[in-house]
């Protein structure tokens, strides 16, 4: 894990250009550019909550629609993020071969870019969102989002250790980058974004227990919508599971990549 702090200060201004050129090469070309990241989402975010909570009826607490679209808002723009992250990284080597080939440079920084660049649209979502809190009055204790940065930290680091070890993989197993791309969306699923957790029979408790996407998205809550610090059990486990996660894509990457230009 130090490692990988070492290497962001060693080389962020190669990670900052990497992500920039990323964020440019996905809109270049188009009339409204980056305003896509966040429109899009957008899109999906009105579909869901007219589906769940117009057609399914479906609601959070003691409120309606409006407390059901916080809810869901809250949870489903870091999944956006977290879940583009670790897609995308999957195979960022594969697409980024002529680079390795090429030039010499600690391949790790093309999955913390790609993570990186995923990243700023769930900022930028979180920024709209905080206003619309604001404008509804429904934004309890401010104070809270300061806690919001060490958050995140994790969050990006979760993604990366995960995509540490599907983009090293992947250069073996092509069909990974598929996998990743199912698993996620059944991962999606079993994540109490678009239902509260009360809602899940005692039988998938225990699913819900070892979900670290689960207990993040509650920290989340907890401190955007709840205006109360999160639960320390949920938070402890999220930091060692983000630990051990970081290390063992740190590892297997390590391992893997002194084979990579020739498999490319």
């Amino acid at each position: 894990m130090l490692s990988i702090v070492h290497l962001i200060r060693r080389h962020h201004h190669l990670i900052l250009t990497l992500v920039l050129r990323d964020i440019k090469s996905r809109y270049v070309g188009s009339a409204m550019g980056f305003f896509w990241a966040v429109i899009n989402p957008l899109i999906m975010l009105a579909v869901f909550t007219f589906v769940f909570s117009t057609i399914f009826k479906q609601r959070v607490g003691a409120g309606g629609e409006e407390n059901f679209f916080l809810f869901m808002f809250c949870g489903l723009w870091p999944w956006f993020a977290f879940s583009e992250g670790v897609n995308r990284s999957s195979g960022v080597i594969i697409e980024n071969a002529h680079m390795i080939k090429k030039v010499v440079f600690p391949s790790e920084i093309l999955v913390i870019a790609t993570v990186l660049s995923s990243f700023v649209q769930q900022v930028i979502g979180f920024i709209l969102f905080f206003a619309l809190l604001l404008v509804m009055g429904q934004l309890r204790n401010p104070l809270y989002l300061l806690l919001l940065p060490p958050v995140f930290a994790l969050q990006l680091a979760f993604a990366v250790g995960i995509g540490l070890v599907l983009s090293s993989v992947t250069v073996f197993v092509r069909d990974v980058a598929q996998i990743t791309s199912a698993f996620l969306l059944v991962w999606l699923y079993m994540t109490p974004i678009f239902y509260p957790a009360n809602l899940v029979p005692p039988a998938f408790h225990t699913l819900l227990t070892v979900n670290p996407m689960h207990h993040l998205l509650n920290i989340y809550r907890a401190l955007i919508l709840g205006g109360r610090l999160p639960d320390p059990v949920g938070l402890l486990y999220v930091m060692v599971i983000t630990g051990g996660v970081l290390w063992l894509g740190s590892r297997v990457f390590g391992h893997l990549k002194t084979t990579f230009a020739d498999l490319l």
